[in-house]
Protein backbone atom coordinates (compact mmCIF):
# COMPACT_ATOMS: atom_id res chain seq x y z
CA UNK A 1 0.00 0.00 0.00
CA UNK A 2 1.32 3.44 -0.90
CA UNK A 3 2.40 5.59 1.95
CA UNK A 4 2.98 9.34 2.12
CA UNK A 5 5.84 10.03 4.52
CA UNK A 6 7.54 13.07 6.01
CA UNK A 7 11.31 12.93 6.22
CA UNK A 8 12.85 13.44 9.63
CA UNK A 9 15.72 15.38 8.08
CA UNK A 10 14.14 18.16 6.06
CA UNK A 11 15.95 19.27 2.91
CA UNK A 12 16.15 23.03 2.52
CA UNK A 13 17.01 24.57 -0.82
CA UNK A 14 18.76 27.10 -0.81
CA UNK A 15 15.36 46.89 2.92
CA UNK A 16 16.99 47.10 5.91
CA UNK A 17 16.64 50.90 5.65
CA UNK A 18 12.95 50.91 4.77
CA UNK A 19 9.90 49.71 6.61
CA UNK A 20 7.88 47.11 4.74
CA UNK A 21 4.30 45.97 5.21
CA UNK A 22 2.59 43.13 3.36
CA UNK A 23 -0.83 44.18 2.07
CA UNK A 24 -2.02 40.77 0.85
CA UNK A 25 -0.75 37.22 0.58
CA UNK A 26 -0.03 35.42 -2.66
CA UNK A 27 1.32 32.13 -4.01
CA UNK A 28 3.33 31.48 -7.14
CA UNK A 29 3.72 28.02 -8.58
CA UNK A 30 6.51 28.69 -11.07
CA UNK A 31 9.97 29.81 -10.06
CA UNK A 32 11.94 31.45 -12.87
CA UNK A 33 15.46 32.45 -11.76
CA UNK A 34 17.10 34.63 -14.40
CA UNK A 35 20.02 37.01 -14.61
CA UNK A 36 19.55 40.44 -16.12
CA UNK A 37 20.98 40.94 -19.61
CA UNK A 38 21.62 37.19 -19.89
CA UNK A 39 19.78 34.53 -21.82
CA UNK A 40 16.34 33.86 -20.45
CA UNK A 41 17.43 30.49 -19.08
CA UNK A 42 17.13 28.72 -15.77
CA UNK A 43 15.59 25.96 -13.67
CA UNK A 44 11.79 25.64 -13.71
CA UNK A 45 9.80 23.80 -11.05
CA UNK A 46 6.73 23.73 -8.82
CA UNK A 47 8.71 22.20 -5.94
CA UNK A 48 10.90 24.70 -4.02
CA UNK A 49 11.72 22.21 -1.24
CA UNK A 50 11.22 18.49 -0.67
CA UNK A 51 10.68 17.25 2.90
CA UNK A 52 8.25 14.41 1.96
CA UNK A 53 8.42 11.22 -0.06
CA UNK A 54 5.80 9.02 -1.70
CA UNK A 55 6.15 5.26 -2.19
CA UNK A 56 5.91 4.32 -5.88
CA UNK A 57 5.93 0.88 -7.49
CA UNK A 58 8.03 -0.18 -10.44
CA UNK A 59 6.31 0.93 -13.66
CA UNK A 60 4.41 3.82 -12.06
CA UNK A 61 4.93 7.27 -13.52
CA UNK A 62 4.79 10.83 -12.21
CA UNK A 63 4.72 14.05 -14.20
CA UNK A 64 5.04 17.84 -14.29
CA UNK A 65 3.12 19.88 -16.87
CA UNK A 66 3.30 23.41 -18.31
CA UNK A 67 0.54 24.58 -20.63
CA UNK A 68 0.97 26.86 -23.64
CA UNK A 69 -0.31 29.95 -21.79
CA UNK A 70 2.34 29.52 -19.12
CA UNK A 71 5.13 28.97 -21.63
CA UNK A 72 4.17 32.10 -23.54
CA UNK A 73 5.16 34.12 -20.46
CA UNK A 74 8.17 31.96 -19.61
CA UNK A 75 10.05 31.83 -22.92
CA UNK A 76 10.65 33.96 -25.99
CA UNK A 77 12.69 32.21 -28.64
CA UNK A 78 13.78 28.65 -29.41
CA UNK A 79 13.72 27.24 -25.86
CA UNK A 80 15.42 23.90 -25.25
CA UNK A 81 15.39 21.52 -22.29
CA UNK A 82 19.03 20.56 -21.66
CA UNK A 83 18.92 19.11 -18.13
CA UNK A 84 16.46 17.49 -15.74
CA UNK A 85 16.61 17.09 -11.96
CA UNK A 86 14.99 14.16 -10.16
CA UNK A 87 14.90 13.45 -6.43
CA UNK A 88 14.51 10.14 -4.60
CA UNK A 89 15.09 8.91 -1.06
CA UNK A 90 16.34 5.75 0.61
CA UNK A 91 13.06 4.47 2.00
CA UNK A 92 14.87 1.78 4.02
CA UNK A 93 16.04 4.51 6.40
CA UNK A 94 12.51 5.83 7.02
CA UNK A 95 10.38 2.73 7.46
CA UNK A 96 9.66 2.15 3.75
CA UNK A 97 11.53 -1.12 3.30
CA UNK A 98 12.41 -1.91 -0.30
CA UNK A 99 11.52 1.52 -1.64
CA UNK A 100 15.07 2.54 -2.45
CA UNK A 101 15.27 2.44 -6.25
CA UNK A 102 17.37 4.94 -8.20
CA UNK A 103 16.63 3.71 -11.74
CA UNK A 104 14.41 6.00 -13.82
CA UNK A 105 13.30 6.79 -17.36
CA UNK A 106 12.80 10.43 -18.34
CA UNK A 107 10.03 11.02 -20.89
CA UNK A 108 9.10 14.31 -22.57
CA UNK A 109 5.72 14.82 -24.27
CA UNK A 110 4.05 17.66 -26.18
CA UNK A 111 0.48 18.38 -27.21
CA UNK A 112 -1.42 17.05 -24.20
CA UNK A 113 -5.02 17.76 -23.20
CA UNK A 114 -6.28 18.15 -19.61
CA UNK A 115 -9.87 17.23 -18.70
CA UNK A 116 -10.95 19.69 -16.00
CA UNK A 117 -14.15 17.77 -15.23
CA UNK A 118 -12.57 14.49 -14.18
CA UNK A 119 -9.03 15.78 -13.38
CA UNK A 120 -7.33 13.52 -15.89
CA UNK A 121 -4.67 14.17 -18.51
CA UNK A 122 -3.67 12.83 -21.91
CA UNK A 123 -0.03 13.88 -22.37
CA UNK A 124 0.12 13.92 -26.16
CA UNK A 125 3.05 12.44 -28.12
CA UNK A 126 6.21 11.23 -26.40
CA UNK A 127 9.08 12.86 -28.29
CA UNK A 128 12.05 12.06 -26.04
CA UNK A 129 13.09 9.24 -23.70
CA UNK A 130 16.28 8.61 -21.71
CA UNK A 131 17.17 6.10 -19.01
CA UNK A 132 19.02 7.32 -15.95
CA UNK A 133 20.40 5.78 -12.77
CA UNK A 134 20.83 8.32 -9.98
CA UNK A 135 24.34 8.29 -8.48
CA UNK A 136 22.95 9.05 -5.04
CA UNK A 137 19.77 9.91 -3.16
CA UNK A 138 18.17 13.35 -2.90
CA UNK A 139 18.61 15.55 -6.00
CA UNK A 140 20.42 14.26 -9.10
CA UNK A 141 21.01 16.30 -12.24
CA UNK A 142 20.68 14.64 -15.65
CA UNK A 143 22.12 16.17 -18.83
CA UNK A 144 20.01 15.13 -21.79
CA UNK A 145 21.79 13.20 -24.53
CA UNK A 146 20.40 15.76 -26.97
CA UNK A 147 18.60 19.02 -26.20
CA UNK A 148 14.82 18.89 -26.49
CA UNK A 149 13.30 21.72 -28.59
CA UNK A 150 10.11 23.05 -26.95
CA UNK A 151 7.09 24.07 -29.00
CA UNK A 152 5.62 26.77 -26.77
CA UNK A 153 2.30 26.54 -28.64
CA UNK A 154 1.64 23.09 -27.12
CA UNK A 155 1.48 21.57 -23.65
CA UNK A 156 4.85 20.44 -22.32
CA UNK A 157 4.84 17.36 -20.09
CA UNK A 158 7.89 15.85 -18.37
CA UNK A 159 7.30 12.38 -16.90
CA UNK A 160 9.50 10.15 -14.73
CA UNK A 161 8.98 6.36 -14.86
CA UNK A 162 10.01 4.31 -11.83
CA UNK A 163 12.06 1.32 -13.00
CA UNK A 164 12.17 0.00 -9.43
CA UNK A 165 10.26 0.55 -6.17
CA UNK A 166 11.13 4.14 -5.28
CA UNK A 167 10.58 6.67 -2.50
CA UNK A 168 10.18 9.81 -4.62
CA UNK A 169 10.45 13.29 -3.06
CA UNK A 170 7.65 15.86 -3.01
CA UNK A 171 7.20 19.50 -2.03
CA UNK A 172 6.57 20.53 1.56
CA UNK A 173 4.38 23.42 0.41
CA UNK A 174 0.69 23.04 -0.31
CA UNK A 175 -0.21 25.10 -3.35
CA UNK A 176 -3.40 24.76 -5.39
CA UNK A 177 -1.65 26.55 -8.25
CA UNK A 178 0.20 23.27 -8.81
CA UNK A 179 -3.06 21.34 -9.30
CA UNK A 180 -3.22 19.92 -12.87
CA UNK A 181 0.39 20.93 -13.39
CA UNK A 182 2.85 19.48 -10.89
CA UNK A 183 1.12 16.51 -9.24
CA UNK A 184 0.08 14.11 -12.01
CA UNK A 185 0.49 10.37 -11.47
CA UNK A 186 -0.06 7.24 -13.58
CA UNK A 187 -0.37 3.88 -11.83
CA UNK A 188 -1.09 2.09 -15.08
CA UNK A 189 -4.69 3.23 -15.49
CA UNK A 190 -3.98 6.71 -16.90
CA UNK A 191 -2.77 10.13 -15.79
CA UNK A 192 -4.65 11.93 -13.01
CA UNK A 193 -4.12 14.48 -10.24
CA UNK A 194 -3.05 13.30 -6.82
CA UNK A 195 -4.40 15.02 -3.70
CA UNK A 196 -3.89 14.32 -0.01
CA UNK A 197 -6.87 14.88 2.30
CA UNK A 198 -10.48 13.91 2.76
CA UNK A 199 -11.99 16.75 0.72
CA UNK A 200 -11.00 19.56 -1.62
CA UNK A 201 -11.27 21.95 1.35
CA UNK A 202 -8.51 20.26 3.30
CA UNK A 203 -6.64 18.58 0.43
CA UNK A 204 -2.97 19.34 -0.07
CA UNK A 205 -1.36 19.74 -3.46
CA UNK A 206 2.27 18.66 -3.10
CA UNK A 207 4.19 18.91 -6.38
CA UNK A 208 6.76 16.30 -7.36
CA UNK A 209 10.43 17.19 -7.05
CA UNK A 210 11.04 17.49 -10.79
CA UNK A 211 12.97 20.38 -12.32
CA UNK A 212 13.89 21.20 -15.90
CA UNK A 213 16.67 23.47 -17.10
CA UNK A 214 15.64 25.46 -20.16
CA UNK A 215 18.03 27.33 -22.44
CA UNK A 216 16.32 30.25 -24.15
CA UNK A 217 18.17 32.15 -26.87
CA UNK A 218 16.22 35.34 -26.22
CA UNK A 219 18.09 38.02 -24.29
CA UNK A 220 16.27 38.65 -21.06
CA UNK A 221 15.00 42.21 -20.68
CA UNK A 222 14.44 43.51 -17.19
CA UNK A 223 10.79 44.02 -16.31
CA UNK A 224 10.46 45.92 -13.05
CA UNK A 225 7.35 47.90 -12.15
CA UNK A 226 8.08 50.59 -9.57
CA UNK A 227 5.00 52.37 -8.23
CA UNK A 228 4.18 55.28 -5.90
CA UNK A 229 1.06 55.59 -3.74
CA UNK A 230 -0.47 57.59 -0.92
CA UNK A 231 -2.03 55.49 1.82
CA UNK A 232 -4.23 56.25 4.81
CA UNK A 233 -1.71 55.10 7.43
CA UNK A 234 0.35 52.14 8.60
CA UNK A 235 -2.42 50.32 10.47
CA UNK A 236 -4.48 47.66 8.74
CA UNK A 237 -6.57 47.94 6.70
CA UNK A 238 -4.08 49.97 4.65
CA UNK A 239 -5.86 51.67 1.78
CA UNK A 240 -4.70 53.77 -1.16
CA UNK A 241 -6.07 57.33 -1.09
CA UNK A 242 -6.20 60.09 -3.70
CA UNK A 243 -7.88 62.95 -1.78
CA UNK A 244 -8.17 64.31 1.75
CA UNK A 245 -9.84 67.27 3.51
CA UNK A 246 -8.30 69.14 6.48
CA UNK A 247 -9.16 72.20 8.53
CA UNK A 248 -7.06 75.36 8.47
CA UNK A 249 -5.56 74.64 11.91
CA UNK A 250 -4.98 70.93 11.22
CA UNK A 251 -1.63 69.23 10.55
CA UNK A 252 -1.64 67.03 7.45
CA UNK A 253 0.01 63.67 8.10
CA UNK A 254 1.34 62.17 4.87
CA UNK A 255 2.03 58.49 4.26
CA UNK A 256 3.81 58.09 0.90
CA UNK A 257 4.74 54.51 0.00
CA UNK A 258 6.45 52.86 -2.92
CA UNK A 259 7.12 49.33 -4.13
CA UNK A 260 7.83 47.05 -7.05
CA UNK A 261 5.20 44.88 -8.72
CA UNK A 262 7.91 43.12 -10.73
CA UNK A 263 8.36 40.50 -11.91
CA UNK A 264 12.04 41.50 -11.53
CA UNK A 265 13.80 43.08 -8.57
CA UNK A 266 15.17 46.55 -9.27
CA UNK A 267 18.74 46.69 -10.50
CA UNK A 268 19.34 50.43 -10.25
CA UNK A 269 18.44 53.48 -8.18
CA UNK A 270 14.99 54.94 -7.43
CA UNK A 271 14.60 58.70 -6.95
CA UNK A 272 11.74 59.83 -4.74
CA UNK A 273 10.49 63.39 -5.25
CA UNK A 274 7.72 65.44 -3.63
CA UNK A 275 6.01 68.49 -5.11
CA UNK A 276 3.15 70.68 -3.97
CA UNK A 277 1.44 72.66 -6.72
CA UNK A 278 4.51 71.83 -8.85
CA UNK A 279 6.90 73.32 -6.25
CA UNK A 280 9.51 71.10 -4.55
CA UNK A 281 8.28 70.16 -1.10
CA UNK A 282 11.31 68.11 -0.03
CA UNK A 283 14.72 67.45 -1.49
CA UNK A 284 14.85 64.30 -3.66
CA UNK A 285 15.68 61.01 -1.92
CA UNK A 286 17.74 58.40 -3.78
CA UNK A 287 17.18 54.70 -3.03
CA UNK A 288 20.13 52.53 -4.05
CA UNK A 289 18.99 49.27 -2.46
CA UNK A 290 17.47 46.59 -4.71
CA UNK A 291 13.70 46.46 -4.18
CA UNK A 292 12.34 42.90 -4.57
CA UNK A 293 9.43 42.19 -6.86
CA UNK A 294 6.46 41.86 -4.50
CA UNK A 295 3.18 43.12 -5.90
CA UNK A 296 1.49 43.01 -2.49
CA UNK A 297 4.17 44.75 -0.44
CA UNK A 298 4.80 48.44 0.15
CA UNK A 299 7.70 50.40 1.63
CA UNK A 300 7.21 53.33 4.00
CA UNK A 301 9.82 56.09 4.17
CA UNK A 302 10.18 55.95 7.95
CA UNK A 303 11.55 53.09 10.01
CA UNK A 304 8.62 53.26 12.45
CA UNK A 305 5.93 53.76 9.75
CA UNK A 306 5.31 57.28 11.09
CA UNK A 307 3.82 60.10 9.03
CA UNK A 308 5.56 63.03 7.37
CA UNK A 309 3.72 66.06 8.81
CA UNK A 310 2.90 69.40 7.16
CA UNK A 311 1.76 71.89 9.77
CA UNK A 312 -0.69 74.80 9.43
CA UNK A 313 2.31 77.14 9.68
CA UNK A 314 3.93 75.39 6.71
CA UNK A 315 0.78 75.80 4.65
CA UNK A 316 0.43 79.46 5.66
CA UNK A 317 4.10 80.08 4.79
CA UNK A 318 3.48 78.63 1.32
CA UNK A 319 0.17 80.49 1.01
CA UNK A 320 -1.79 77.29 0.45
CA UNK A 321 -5.49 77.04 1.13
CA UNK A 322 -8.46 75.73 -0.83
CA UNK A 323 -7.68 72.84 -3.22
CA UNK A 324 -4.17 71.85 -4.27
CA UNK A 325 -2.17 68.73 -5.17
CA UNK A 326 0.75 67.09 -3.37
CA UNK A 327 2.50 64.68 -5.74
CA UNK A 328 4.91 61.86 -4.91
CA UNK A 329 7.02 60.21 -7.61
CA UNK A 330 9.21 57.10 -7.60
CA UNK A 331 11.35 57.20 -10.74
CA UNK A 332 13.45 54.12 -11.50
CA UNK A 333 16.75 54.41 -13.38
CA UNK A 334 16.38 50.90 -14.86
CA UNK A 335 13.73 49.39 -17.12
CA UNK A 336 10.24 50.17 -15.87
CA UNK A 337 7.67 48.89 -18.33
CA UNK A 338 4.73 50.61 -16.62
CA UNK A 339 5.53 54.31 -16.11
CA UNK A 340 1.86 55.15 -15.57
CA UNK A 341 2.03 54.37 -11.83
CA UNK A 342 5.30 56.15 -11.01
CA UNK A 343 3.55 59.30 -9.75
CA UNK A 344 0.67 59.57 -7.29
CA UNK A 345 -1.02 62.89 -6.57
CA UNK A 346 -3.03 63.57 -3.44
CA UNK A 347 -5.70 66.25 -3.85
CA UNK A 348 -5.87 68.26 -0.60
CA UNK A 349 -8.80 70.45 0.34
CA UNK A 350 -7.79 72.86 3.11
CA UNK A 351 -10.80 74.69 4.50
CA UNK A 352 -10.43 78.41 5.05
CA UNK A 353 -9.79 79.67 8.61
CA UNK A 354 -8.08 82.36 10.61
CA UNK A 355 -5.04 80.16 11.05
CA UNK A 356 -4.57 81.09 14.73
CA UNK A 357 -2.78 78.51 16.84
CA UNK A 358 -4.29 78.40 20.31
CA UNK A 359 -1.43 76.49 21.89
CA UNK A 360 1.27 78.14 23.97
CA UNK A 361 3.63 77.83 20.99
CA UNK A 362 1.56 80.21 18.86
CA UNK A 363 4.03 83.07 19.47
CA UNK A 364 7.12 80.95 18.87
CA UNK A 365 9.09 81.93 15.78
CA UNK A 366 12.00 80.31 13.97
CA UNK A 367 14.64 82.38 12.21
CA UNK A 368 16.36 82.47 9.88
CA UNK A 369 14.42 79.90 7.87
CA UNK A 370 15.99 78.74 5.60
CA UNK A 371 19.06 78.60 7.85
CA UNK A 372 22.70 77.72 7.35
CA UNK A 373 24.74 77.31 10.54
CA UNK A 374 22.62 78.73 13.39
CA UNK A 375 18.87 78.80 13.90
CA UNK A 376 17.07 80.69 16.68
CA UNK A 377 13.84 79.61 18.35
CA UNK A 378 12.27 82.77 19.81
CA UNK A 379 9.71 82.81 22.64
CA UNK A 380 10.47 79.17 23.45
CA UNK A 381 11.28 79.55 27.15
CA UNK A 382 11.09 76.23 29.10
CA UNK A 383 10.08 74.33 25.97
CA UNK A 384 11.39 70.92 24.89
CA UNK A 385 12.78 71.16 21.37
CA UNK A 386 13.97 68.50 18.93
CA UNK A 387 15.08 68.58 15.30
CA UNK A 388 14.20 65.53 13.16
CA UNK A 389 14.94 64.45 9.62
CA UNK A 390 12.17 63.35 7.29
CA UNK A 391 12.37 59.75 8.57
CA UNK A 392 11.52 60.93 12.09
CA UNK A 393 15.03 60.36 13.45
CA UNK A 394 15.92 62.86 16.19
CA UNK A 395 19.16 64.71 15.39
CA UNK A 396 19.13 67.47 18.05
CA UNK A 397 17.35 67.49 21.41
CA UNK A 398 17.11 70.38 23.90
CA UNK A 399 15.17 70.35 27.17
CA UNK A 400 14.03 73.44 29.07
CA UNK A 401 15.03 75.85 26.31
CA UNK A 402 15.86 79.51 26.86
CA UNK A 403 13.57 82.31 25.71
CA UNK A 404 15.65 82.81 22.57
CA UNK A 405 17.25 79.42 22.07
CA UNK A 406 20.01 79.20 19.49
CA UNK A 407 20.86 75.83 17.92
CA UNK A 408 24.00 74.93 15.98
CA UNK A 409 22.94 73.17 12.76
CA UNK A 410 26.26 73.46 10.93
CA UNK A 411 26.62 69.67 10.84
CA UNK A 412 23.26 69.14 9.12
CA UNK A 413 23.22 68.49 5.39
CA UNK A 414 21.18 70.63 3.06
CA UNK A 415 17.55 69.56 3.00
CA UNK A 416 14.23 69.60 4.82
CA UNK A 417 13.91 68.97 8.57
CA UNK A 418 11.22 69.28 11.22
CA UNK A 419 11.41 71.11 14.55
CA UNK A 420 9.20 69.73 17.32
CA UNK A 421 8.43 72.34 20.00
CA UNK A 422 6.43 70.77 22.83
CA UNK A 423 4.59 68.60 20.31
CA UNK A 424 4.04 71.37 17.75
CA UNK A 425 5.90 70.57 14.53
CA UNK A 426 7.38 73.23 12.24
CA UNK A 427 9.37 72.84 9.03
CA UNK A 428 13.04 73.90 8.84
CA UNK A 429 14.99 74.26 5.59
CA UNK A 430 18.76 73.98 5.75
CA UNK A 431 20.85 75.48 2.94
CA UNK A 432 24.58 75.20 2.36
Amino acid sequence: MKKFTILMAVLFIGIASFAQVAKLGTKTAIQIPVELNAEKSGWFTYCPSAPYFFELEAGEKIGMRYDSDQMATMFDANPQITKVKIACYDGNTAGASGYNGKDFTIEIYQGGVYDYEVFSYEPGTMLYSQNFVAPDYMYSEVTLNSPFNIDIQQDLFVAITMNAKTAYLMSGTSDFDALTYGTLINDGSGWEDILFGTSMDDAEVLPWAIEIFVEDEAIYEENSDVFAEWVNGATNPIQTISSITIEADETLNLYPVFGNKGPDATNGSIELTFTINNMNLLDPITINESIPAAANSIYFLTEDYSAIPITPEDFDEMGLTGIFDICFSAIYSGVDNNPNNNTACLTVTRNAGVGINSSHTANVSIYPNPANNIVTIANAENSNISIMDITGKTLVSINNASANQTIDISNLSQGAYFINIDGEVRKLSVIK
